[in-house]
């Protein structure tokens, strides 16, 4: 049986009514009693989009964007609670018993105050990693705790986020079907763990919510409909469902504006629970704004963003038009939206990710730094975070290699600090960076630092010889020939290297040993050998 069938079925027995079949009566003009499922024409009198068709922004007053100050009914307070990296914490040890004390907590809190809903589902946004190589460890918490339903939540929110980075962000049309094949092996996969998760705890908005996505990313946005009805029954304030839902009937997804604003409409019965629910109808602009940001119209885009602001303070939009006037270059305007949206929520990598892009064009490069290190604290595996991260950490290593040049050893320094906590197994960083502290007369320091490098990279002679030289003015002969000789024993055919321990036991006063490293070294060609052979061989 389908796995896509097989999660509806525990909704078929239960006698739902339509998502859109809100029962209306109302006194039309000519004074007949009219019973519909559409919303009577007193509340539909602001919404004039027929099916599909978007609003002419040109024609509607002109908006202006909100300040940044502004007070706002909605509850949406600055987020700021490590979430994320705490419960990923928790998996990574494999704590499975607090990660599901943890999340239940979450669970409990959430079903008591509806503005807790928002940590609950950052806490199961802490498994979407993209990565093959958790799959391990969530299969050993499910067998572990089989009779929980966070373990089976969990790795359904994993499988997701994997069916979408299987898929890729192109057009469907535009997607290799191998691709899409591998999208629908863990959506299945993700349904799955959410039916077992339901059977467990048929309460959780996290089921819901993903049962949603799944459908709608496979075709099926009109069957979601059960699936939003079962849910709001146990929570009818429920923002993440209804948002989830809102997105299923966008156009793209065969819905149309209409449909969007009827369940907006019949959302705000539930205003008075939750004024998050407010926030809802900005999601329609957002996805008009997304549109006109695809096909480039930016400035379009801005308008419709200014609008769905207009419902509220929202750091989802907030990051939308951020990254709308970064693609306009207008960098500070993209930096304000930014750093508003990471005020009132501190745990979505991509936020930081922006944010630090938007630096680089500013030429604020240790900003930039600060932000793609947490947007990689959050997220490890996103190429893009990596590809930043790998730009950023090369900027801070020609920065510092250049004021090294100009003799600015205490400043290069610095730039290498921050290039190496960006790359820290990078060994030739160690390596430059050990270099300026014996600039700066910290041999100490820098000896620790070229240890670091070979530790990394044991193959690289030019960490030996740095190793030989800061020693040497220690004269630790001894200490100078382990290190060459842990060299040589890797690297038998460098004749460079004989001619430094030779060197080294030259002035350490043992001739012997220096001769027969330097008949080694002659043996292999080396000129240097050659000559030191010639000089010293009658103390054989």
């Amino acid at each position: 049986m389908d796995i896509y069938k097989l999660s509806l079925i525990i909704f078929l027995s239960i006698s739902m009514q339509n998502a859109f079949a809100k029962i209306y009566k109302w006194v039309d003009e000519e004074g007949n009693v009219q019973f519909s499922d559409r919303a009577p024409p007193s509340l539909r009198e602001n919404f004039n989009f027929k099916k599909n068709q978007t609003p002419d922004v040109k024609r509607e007053q002109k908006i202006s964007k909100p300040v940044l100050g502004e007070k706002r009914s909605i509850n949406n307070k600055p987020f700021s609670e490590n979430i994320i990296l705490s419960i990923r914490m928790l998996l990574d040890g494999k704590k499975f018993l607090e990660l599901n004390e943890a999340l239940h907590a979450h669970q409990t809190v959430a079903e008591k105050n509806i503005y807790a809903e928002d940590a609950l589902f950052t806490a199961y946004n802490a498994f979407e990693i993209k990565s093959r190589s958790y799959e391990s460890i969530f299969n050993e918490w499910v067998n572990t705790t089989p009779d929980n339903y966070q373990p089976y939540l969990a790795r359904a929110r994993f499988y997701y986020r994997l069916a979408w980075e299987a898929r890729g962000g192109k057009w469907a049309s535009e997607t290799k079907k191998d691709k899409l094949e591998i999208m629908k092996t863990y959506f299945s996969k993700s349904a799955e763990d959410i039916v077992q998760a339901l059977k467990l705890y048929e309460k959780s908005m996290i089921a819901y919510s993903l049962l949603i996505g799944i459908y709608n990313s496979i075709g099926k946005g009109n069957e979601t409909e059960l699936i939003v009805n079962k849910a709001i029954k146990f929570n009818s304030a429920t923002f993440h469902v209804r948002r989830q839902y809102l997105r299923a009937l966008t156009p793209r997804w065969g819905g149309s504006y209409e449909k969007m604003k009827l369940f907006v409409i019949d959302s705000m019965h539930y205003v008075n629970s939750n004024s998050k629910l407010k926030l809802l109808e900005g999601y329609i602009y957002l996805d008009l704004a997304n549109l006109q940001q695809i096909i480039k119209k930016y400035s379009v885009a801005g308008e419709y963003y200014n609008k769905a602001l207009e419902f509220g303070l929202n750091h989802k939009i907030l990051k939308e038009r951020g990254e709308n006037s970064y693609r306009r270059e207008n960098y500070k305007d993209a930096l304000k939206d930014l750093n508003r949206a990471i005020q009132l929520y501190t745990e979505d990598a991509d936020y930081y990710y922006w944010r630090s892009k938007t630096y680089r064009k500013l030429k604020e490069y240790a900003n930039a730094t600060t932000d793609i290190e947490r947007a990689y604290e959050l997220d490890p595996y996103d190429k893009y975070i990596l590809s930043q991260r790998n730009w950023l950490a090369s900027k801070m290593t020609y920065l510092a290699y250049q004021l090294s040049k100009k003799q600015k050893p205490t400043e290069a320094i610095e730039k290498y600090d921050v290039a190496l906590n960006l790359d820290p197994t990078n060994a030739d960083l160690h390596y430059r960076k050990a270099r300026a502290l014996i600039e700066s007369n910290k041999h100490n320091q820098a000896l620790d630092e070229i240890e670091q490098a070979i530790q990394i990279n044991s193959d690289d002679i030019n960490y030996y010889l740095l190793v030989d030289y800061i020693l040497a003015k220690s004269r630790s002969w001894d200490k100078i020939i382990s290190h060459w000789d842990n060299f040589i024993e890797r690297n038998p055919n460098v004749s460079r290297a004989y001619v430094e321990r030779g060197g080294s036991y030259y002035r350490k006063g043992d001739m012997k040993s220096a001769v027969r490293n330097a008949k080694i070294a002659a043996d292999m060609g080396n000129i240097e050998g050659i000559e030191a052979y010639e000089k010293f061989k009658h103390f054989q």
